[in-house]
């Protein structure tokens, strides 16, 4: 009886190694129809689950259309993963490793040409520099190293428009951790942009719209009437 059971475990062992290699090898083109949804759609599908590429990835975030790609990964050894996001060498790079149950990320900087804006009222022309080290315990933000910045971010609309230097972090040092960017172009603006990272989708800006500001005529847009260089606002996204 015994060894009819330790013949089975084995035979069971060796399906499931079978099945797990054939699912991480299968080529990936060959899953795409199930990897769709209504509201996703992929394009130049390629690669395998562990090592693959997807040229474009369009969906819809709160009824704004949007796209980004080239998207690729790899999974590494031993549990870690490496995902490239746009064309080289101005690609955003995020590199994963866990450990039991904390994981350790480090986002580098690359072109907002990855995130296609194109069918958006604006688009948002930058090329982030530097890294953002986060750690993760249990699934939750509990430590967060470096920032990303930006030299020149640039609003494109009819008329661009330059809103100066930007600096992008987080901040885990609160129950519910917030992405902050701030934007800073002088006297005329300096403002920070708040968005809780929670199912809520809460967020605020606040600080300094001058009136001889070009950006001052979309606030205007937004809030009609408003007077004052000072801005509080909240938003949900």
């Amino acid at each position: 009886m015994k060894w009819k059971v330790l013949r089975a475990l084995g035979a069971l062992t060796v399906a499931l190694i079978f099945l797990l290699t054939l699912a991480t090898h299968w080529p990936l083109a060959g899953l795409a129809g199930v990897l769709q949804r209504p509201e996703v759609k992929l394009a130049g599908v390629s690669g395998t689950l562990t090592d693959g590429a997807v040229s474009d990835i369009a969906f819809t975030a709160n009824g704004w259309p949007l796209s980004l790609g080239p998207l690729q990964w790899q999974l590494t050894w031993p549990l870690g993963i490496f995902v490239q996001l746009g064309n080289a060498p101005t690609a955003w790079k995020i590199k994963g490793d866990w450990h039991g149950d904390n994981s350790q990320w480090m986002i580098t900087g690359g072109d907002m040409a990855a995130l296609d804006l194109s069918r958006l009222p604006f688009a948002i022309e930058a090329r982030w520099e530097g890294a953002l080290n986060l750690t993760l315990a249990d699934g939750q933000c509990a430590a967060s190293e470096g920032a990303l910045t930006a030299a020149h971010i640039d609003l494109l609309s009819p008329t661009p428009i330059s809103l100066g230097h930007g600096r992008l972090h987080l901040d885990c040092s609160a129950a519910e951790p917030h992405l902050l960017l701030e934007i800073d172009d002088g006297e005329a603006l300096s403002v920070t942009v708040s968005l809780a990272l929670a199912a809520s989708g809460s967020g605020q800006v606040q600080g300094i719209i001058a009136p001889s500001h070009p950006l001052e005529e979309w606030r205007q847009l937004l809030q009609p009437g408003t007077r004052g260089a000072h801005i509080d606002a909240h938003f949900r996204w």
